[in-house]
């Protein structure tokens, strides 16, 4: 059985000069009173990027104020080489409802 879900993709910006960290401003943008979620991946594939505990504040911030909801995809949460630590997405549910996955 197949069921129709009209689901609309957007795709938001991320800035590789800022080490790939989500363009909040695009996302803004993008944003309608349709929009349901935010998806992000975090460490991220191919580019390695791992977002900042600061980084992951102000997307939950932006996902309040948009009245949405995190989907946080952190599969890749056990391969951060380098100085930045994990940090889950979970931790910014006070914020805003945040959904984990361990793959999308």
């Amino acid at each position: 059985m197949y069921i129709d879900f009209d689901i609309e993709v957007r795709h938001f910006n991320l800035l590789p000069e800022n080490g790939w960290e989500v363009d909040l401003d695009s996302v803004e943008a993008l944003a309608d009173g349709n929009t349901v979620a935010i998806v992000i991946i975090n460490p991220g594939n191919p580019c390695g990027n791992v977002f900042t505990h600061e980084h992951l504040k102000q997307v939950a911030e932006t996902a309040k104020r948009l009245g949405i909801l995190v989907i946080a995809d952190e599969v890749y949460n056990h391969l951060c080489f380098g100085s930045k630590p994990f940090v889950p997405g979970g931790v910014f549910g006070p914020v805003t409802p945040v959904l984990t996955l361990g793959s999308l």
